[in-house]
């Protein structure tokens, strides 16, 4: 039987992204994975590989570092999900936005990542 993501697992990446873990977030990627994260990192919106978006993520991880953050409304559908998200900044400005996935049994191949914007 074929492993399949679910919310606790979702939800376990989550956590290992909160707490700056890189390896164990790293650990929930398949090797032919995407990220775009909601801010560009130089000209680049999309990373492509596990080894390209480990560096996008360990750059991201940086960025956020003086944030807290919350993960919430998590849906998984077979090979699709997302979760809302927050982020609290030192100064009490928020950030809110949202994480689209799609997975290849319990493997993400893909995270983008929105961010609402004031305008």
């Amino acid at each position: 039987m074929q492993k399949r993501m679910t919310k606790e697992r979702l939800m376990a990446f989550a956590k290992a992204w909160s707490s700056g873990d890189l390896n164990k977030v790293m650990q929930f990627f398949k090797e032919d994975c995407v990220y775009q994260p909601s801010v560009r990192n130089g000209n680049t919106i999309a990373f492509k590989g596990k080894l390209t978006v480990r560096r996008a993520i360990a750059n991201m991880m940086e960025f956020d570092s003086s944030v807290s953050s919350k993960v919430e409304n998590i849906h998984v559908h077979q090979d699709f999900g997302f979760w809302e998200w927050e982020y609290i900044k030192d100064n009490g400005t928020k950030i809110l936005g949202c994480d689209v996935f799609s997975f290849q049994g319990d493997k993400i191949v893909s995270k983008n990542t929105l961010r609402k914007v004031d305008l």
